[in-house]
């Protein structure tokens, strides 16, 4: 029989983490009000965001050229694209297509750009810590 910490923690590292990164446009004199409408993203959106396997995103901007970088970190890609079709992002789509290049259905115009390098210090350290702290639970409730 293998052992039930082995069985546990191959499950626990089945959590797969694919990093996504893209630039999009904010209009030169709508930086301070895209800002604004960021601070904070309505709670609706953000726990649809966390639903659909969002772990990570920021969005950076260039002022000099109007460039948003957005970086997220997700766990399924198929679930990201879903966000696309929920009302709670169509809403926020055009609450913000004013400030940004936009598509026709307000979509913002996105263009992604791949990884060229990664260093990760941590993730194996945070993974080895939420392990035990699940062990330690378990082992505690008996």
């Amino acid at each position: 029989l293998p052992c039930v910490p082995c069985v546990l923690w191959s499950r626990f590292c089945e959590v797969i983490m694919i990093r996504k990164a893209f630039v999009m446009t904010v209009n030169p004199d709508q930086h301070e009000e895209y800002e604004r409408r960021h601070r904070p993203i309505w709670p609706e959106l953000e726990e649809t965001l966390k639903a659909q396997g969002v772990l990570d995103y920021s969005i950076y901007l260039d002022a000099e050229t109007s460039t948003l970088f957005a970086y997220a970190v997700i766990e399924d890609e198929e679930r990201w694209a879903e966000i696309a079709n929920l009302d709670i992002c169509k809403k926020w789509w055009a609450y913000m297509s004013d400030l940004m290049d936009s598509n026709p259905d307000n979509s913002p115009v996105v263009k992604e750009i791949r990884e060229v390098f990664h260093i990760e210090k941590y993730r194996r350290t945070v993974f080895v810590l939420h392990f035990a702290a699940f062990i330690f639970s378990r082992l505690s409730h008996r």
